[in-house]
């Protein structure tokens, strides 16, 4: 009932001019502990937010075996409806000795493909060298005959912070770092 039905009952039925207060509304604080993700799902909360957890949650439920980062590009990636193919394998993938397995190469490109790579603070960091010479192997291959155009390191943290802004920038061409 509202605060002004209130006080015309008040008038109809002879109180006279009585001040009804309407009912207080106090808001309870949700708990931590009272989400429903799962528990490695939550450890990620501090890291990348609540809504970053969730699509990650959603896509495992789903199926999805990828790393949080891979899971929240890879879901930029649908949600645009860009051609991609997720865990292509070069160069022999991962039965050869020398064969590489790279996260995301799209085709959207009229003069080729690119390939993204994303890149964990603490397994890359240490091994730029591979990594920069993996990269110049990969400029000089082919993908479904058509020439890779761009290899474009995404980095964990970035994608934390803002998945929209790196994989823009990505498309361009150009990577946060180096």
């Amino acid at each position: 009932m509202s605060y002004s039905k209130l006080t015309k009952i008040n008038k109809y039925a002879g109180f006279g001019k009585r001040k009804v207060k309407p009912p207080e509304i106090v808001l309870q604080p949700k708990a931590d502990d009272a989400t429903d993700l799962p528990e490695d799902i939550r450890a990620l909360i501090p890291r990348m937010g609540e809504r970053q957890a969730r699509i990650v949650w959603q896509w495992r439920k789903k199926g999805l075996r990828a790393s949080s980062p891979e899971v929240l590009v890879y879901d930029w990636l649908t949600k645009k409806r860009i051609r991609f193919e997720f865990q292509s394998s070069f160069f022999g993938g991962r039965i050869f000795r020398g064969g590489l397995v790279n996260d995301f190469a799209l085709y959207h490109l009229p003069q080729g493909v690119m390939i993204w790579r994303i890149q964990g603070e603490y397994y890359h960091s240490p091994t730029k060298e591979k990594d920069e010479a993996n990269k110049q192997r990969l400029l000089m291959s082919r993908v479904k005959n058509q020439k890779v155009v761009s290899v474009v390191d995404l980095w964990e943290r970035d994608i934390f912070r803002g998945v929209n802004g790196v994989c823009q920038d990505a498309l361009s061409g150009r990577g946060r770092r180096g």
